[in-house]
């Protein structure tokens, strides 16, 4: 028992990400056709020191990514990072597409997580 306890402190990651979509409307259709989906991240640092954290996604071809790809959270802070994701309407199946938000630490390259969450888009015909 205190070695499994002993393991899974040592390999723990100080490191926590949430992906909050934006409930209130499922998608936008921005002026030049795309669909737009709002997001919320939040990057909570549980090491002693501060990192630079890197933001990706994955899951869908040709997305545009607005917002900051980057991201330095003070030891024991929370950092929230507002981000919007369009895709070409043309370019989706319609309804909901599974999306992977990715995390990595610049520092120490060990340090990487991944949450999933939900590209809506209107329902195709």
């Amino acid at each position: 028992m205190l070695l499994a306890f002993s393991f899974a402190l040592a390999t723990r990651v100080p490191l926590a990400l949430d992906v909050i979509r934006e409930r209130s409307r499922l998608y936008r259709e921005t002026a030049q056709g795309d669909i737009e989906n709002v997001y919320q991240l939040r990057v909570l640092n549980m090491d002693q020191q501060a990192h630079t954290y890197r933001i990706g996604v994955a899951g869908l071809d040709n997305v545009s990514i607005f917002g900051e790809q980057s991201v330095t959270v003070p030891s024991g802070e929370i950092a929230d990072v507002p981000m919007r994701l369009q895709i070409p309407a043309d370019q989706l199946a319609g309804g909901a597409t599974k999306i992977v938000f990715t995390i990595e630490s610049t520092d120490d390259a060990g340090w990487k997580l991944q949450e999933e969450s939900r590209f809506m888009a209107p329902a195709r015909p």
